[in-house]
């Protein structure tokens, strides 16, 4: 609704054994096949079915498809009929969200501390839940900061700048931009893309149906 305060209400409750556990219980009360590292390649529809193609050439049909991929992926996939205009266009130049997310545990960290910078590795950090070993913090930024999320002194160098005596014990964090399943992290529409129409009228109709938090 345009409110910045519901990042925070939209998201104070979390799933005690991570988002992971949803999955599971979705895949099991589906009772569908599920397919990990499947690259799908063409998609087809051929009068009352969906023919999926997948990397190796293996063929599967079905009635309908739902295609829920990030823009920044729809590059590889062949479809038939062809993308609407505006979806063939952001599938060609692909969206320009291209940042870095890191969560740490930490200690000493500023009760309920939300800190903004600009020319800094982080521009994002914030407090997000306090934990018995101490506190989980999340941050956001630009992947030309350069920042190896793969370092831990250098991920508490980074915090520092906003929280001076943090202790970092642990990190995670997982580069979007080049994983070959998503290829960029949130949308972030290129100029252009909102002024000019190409999200009106991109779902597909038919038997294939465009989905997805893009």
């Amino acid at each position: 609704d345009g409110d910045v305060w519901s990042l925070y209400d939209e998201i104070s409750e979390c799933f005690a054994a991570g988002t992971g556990a949803l999955l599971d219980a979705l895949a099991a009360d589906s009772d569908a096949e599920v397919l990990l590292s499947t690259a799908v390649t063409r998609i087809e529809e051929r009068g009352d079915e969906v023919v999926v193609t997948t990397e190796a050439g293996e063929e599967m049909r079905a009635a309908a498809a739902v295609v829920s991929v990030p823009v920044n992926t729809l590059q590889g996939i062949e479809f038939d009929p062809s993308l609407s205009p505006g979806l063939a266009r952001m599938a060609r130049e692909k969206h320009a969200g291209r940042s870095l997310k890191v969560w740490a545990l930490v200690e000493a960290f500023p009760e309920g501390l939300l800190a903004l910078g600009f020319g800094t590795p982080l521009q994002w950090l914030s407090a997000e839940r306090v934990v018995p070993e101490g506190t989980l913090v999340v941050g956001f930024g630009h992947e030309t900061a350069g920042l190896d999320l793969g370092d831990q002194r250098a991920v508490e160098a980074a915090i520092r700048v906003y929280a001076p005596d943090a202790r970092v014990l642990a990190v995670d964090a997982h580069n979007w931009v080049d994983d070959p399943w998503s290829k960029g992290t949130w949308l972030a529409a290129r100029p252009g893309w909102v002024t000019e129409g190409l999200f009106d009228g991109s779902e597909r109709r038919g038997r294939v149906v465009l989905a997805g938090s893009d």
